[in-house]
C-alpha cells in the first residue's frame, strides 16, 4: 500500500509537469487487481533512417540523396560492386538460401515499406537496405541475414517500384570515414529521430545522431504515418507479472511497479526498472519491448519507447492534452494515472 501510494504522488507530479507526459523518474505502481494500457506515439526503435519521414521529404521535394545526408550525417554515396553477388539468408526453416543482392533487395523493399510511396523515398530505402545488408555480410558465418526483422523484413513478392529503385540505386552504400556503416531504419517518429547510444550500448556514432524530423512549418515529416499514435492494452497486473517472467532479464516475481528512468532529449525512455516481489532488474527500454512483444498481436504491442502509462479509472493529464499528444477521439478509450 506504501509502494502504491508513493507511486501514484510519483505519477502525479510526473504528469503535472509543463512540457511531457512524464517527468525523469516516474513511478508507475502495479496493482494486479487492476490493468495499464501504453499510450503512445511513433513506431520503432528510432534510430537511422525515417521511413516514413522520407515519404514526407520525398513529398516534399527531397531527392533520395538529400534524404540519406539527412538521416546519416556526414556520410558519403559510395559505389561498391554491383549487385549480382550472392547474399546468404538464414530462412524461418533454418535453412540458408542464397540469392543475388539485386533479387534480396526488391523483396526486402517491397516488404519494408508499402506500396504507393514516392520514389525517392523507395530509393533511398535501397540504399540504406544494401547498405546494411552489405554491413551484415561475414564470410565467419554461415549466413549473412535473416529473414525476419532481427535484420530487415524479407520475403515479399519484389514490387515494380522496388525493383526500379534497386535498379537506379544499383552498387550504392553508405560509407563513414571510407567504411560501410549499419544503416539502421524504423518506421515513424513524431518530430526527433535518436541517438543510437540511447536505444543500444556501444559508442555514439557520428552518423546515427539525432535530428529534427520536422519542416520549416514545424510539421513532423512523418505525419501521415499510420502509427503516430496509438495504444497497446490494456495489461491486467497478472498478465505483466506473466509476460515479464518469461524472459530472465525482465524476471522479478509479480511485478509492484515500473520506475521509468531519463528521457532521451528526442523524448523516449532510455530504460526502465522493474521491481517485484522476486526483486529488482533495470533493462534498457529496447529490452523491455522486446520482452513485451514477444509474439504479441498489433493491439498489445508497444510500438516506440515515446509512451505514457494509462489506467482505465482516472480522468487524463491536462497537460497531456494541451501538448497535443492524445487526440480527442480517443479520450473515451483511456484516461493517465493520477
Amino acid at each position: 500500500m506504501v509502494l502504491k501510494l508513493v507511486g501514484s504522488l510519483l505519477v502525479a507530479l510526473a504528469l503535472s509537469t509543463p512540457g511531457g507526459a512524464f517527468a525523469d523518474g516516474a513511478v508507475i505502481a502495479i496493482d494486479p487487481g487492476s490493468s495499464i494500457t501504453f499510450a503512445g506515439q511513433g513506431a520503432g526503435h528510432g534510430v537511422g533512417l525515417d521511413q516514413w519521414g522520407a515519404r514526407g521529404r520525398a513529398l516534399a521535394g527531397q531527392s533520395a540523396a538529400q534524404i540519406l545526408a539527412a538521416y546519416y550525417a556526414g556520410t558519403t554515396l559510395a559505389q561498391q560492386g554491383d549487385d549480382s553477388a550472392p547474399i546468404r539468408i538464414l530462412m524461418p526453416s533454418g535453412k540458408v538460401q542464397a540469392l543475388s543482392m539485386h533479387d534480396y533487395l526488391a523483396s526486402v523493399v517491397s516488404s519494408e515499406l508499402p506500396p504507393g510511396f514516392p520514389t525517392a523515398a523507395v530509393q533511398a530505402q535501397a540504399v540504406a537496405s544494401r547498405t546494411y545488408a552489405r554491413w551484415q555480410m561475414s564470410a565467419a558465418r554461415p549466413y549473412d541475414v535473416t529473414s525476419t526483422v532481427s535484420t530487415q523484413a524479407f520475403g515479399a513478392i519484389a514490387r515494380p517500384d522496388a525493383l526500379a529503385a534497386v535498379a537506379a540505386t544499383q552498387g550504392m552504400v553508405l560509407t563513414y570515414a571510407g567504411a560501410v556503416i549499419p544503416a539502421y531504419f524504423f518506421d515513424c517518429s513524431v518530430g526527433a529521430t535518436e541517438d543510437n547510444e540511447n536505444v543500444w550500448a556501444g559508442a555514439p556514432q557520428p552518423y546515427l545522431r539525432s535530428i529534427d524530423d520536422r519542416d520549416a512549418k514545424g510539421v513532423p515529416y512523418a505525419a501521415g504515418c499510420p502509427r503516430r499514435q496509438w495504444q497497446a492494452g490494456p495489461f491486467p497486473g497478472a498478465d505483466l507479472s506473466r509476460i515479464l517472467a518469461a524472459d530472465p532479464r525482465t524476471n522479478v516475481g509479480t511485478v509492484r511497479a515500473l520506475a521509468f528512468g531519463d528521457r532521451s532529449p528526442a523524448g523516449r525512455w532510455i530504460s526502465v526498472t522493474i521491481q517485484g516481489d522476486a526483486g529488482s532488474k533495470t533493462v534498457s527500454l529496447s529490452i523491455f519491448r522486446t520482452v513485451m512483444n514477444a509474439g504479441a498481436p498489433a493491439g498489445r504491442t508497444i510500438f516506440s519507447a515515446d509512451f505514457a502509462v494509462t489506467t482505465a479509472d482516472q480522468p487524463p493529464s491536462r497537460s497531456l492534452l494541451e501538448n497535443g499528444d492524445v487526440p480527442a477521439s480517443g479520450l473515451r478509450m483511456f484516461s493517465f494515472v493520477l
